[in-house]
């Protein structure tokens, strides 16, 4: 993947995380702004190393739960992320082939 694809497809991924995921509710604080974006990173690694969307599934089950703590996560949220996210690294992947 180009630096300019990389860039675009870690971005679209962040966005991702802060409008639609946002488990712990600060996506109103512009501050907080980059709150998500080490966990983008690693869903962008995961997806470059041919992860499953299970797999993607599994680790945002353990962000919430287990590194941010949450009593119990969304699953119906957590798995529409998880497929949003395979979604993001295919069109990626078309736009990259087609410049």
């Amino acid at each position: 993947m180009s630096p300019a694809g990389y860039k675009f497809f870690r971005q679209q991924l962040d966005d991702l995380l802060w409008i639609a995921w946002d488990p712990i509710g600060v996506n109103d604080a512009t501050s907080a702004r980059d709150e998500y974006s080490s966990y983008a990173v690693k869903i962008s690694d995961m997806l470059m190393s041919s992860a499953t969307v299970e797999e993607i599934h599994g680790y945002l089950r353990w962000a919430e739960c287990e590194n941010m703590g949450l009593p119990k996560s969304d699953e119906s949220i957590t798995k529409v992320i998880s497929l949003h996210a395979m979604s993001i690294y295919a069109v990626s992947q078309l736009i990259r082939e087609a410049i």
